[in-house]
């Protein structure tokens, strides 16, 4: 129970920076460049992502967390596409490992 009130506190931390780089990301697409948001994806999202993976990549919670770097995060906010679009796609272009290919790259 503890260590599960533990998780959820570092879900929600994560999911909040998650929220502030989908944000910062979207307010300034359209005064960068493609290259120099890649640099914000990895400084904010990637950062975010990496840091608790050890942790939690195993968790009911990572699935969440996947969806918002695919679809709310940053990804397709970067190269302006819709719902529609695979993502697996968007992230082979930009050249960035999704959620599990970065927990099984790290362990």
């Amino acid at each position: 129970m503890k260590y599960e009130a533990l998780y959820r506190h570092l879900f929600d931390l994560i999911m909040k920076k998650f929220g502030t780089a989908c944000y910062t990301i979207r307010m300034i697409k359209t005064n960068m460049s493609a290259s120099a948001l890649k640099i914000i994806y990895h400084a904010f999202l990637h950062a975010a992502m990496s840091y608790g993976i050890m942790f939690w990549g195993n968790s009911s919670h990572s699935s969440t967390i996947f969806s918002m770097q695919k679809g709310g995060g940053g990804i397709r906010i970067m190269e302006g596409c819709g719902n529609r679009i695979l993502y697996i796609n968007l992230f082979r272009k930009l050249k960035v490992l999704p959620l599990t290919s970065n927990f099984y790259y790290l362990y």
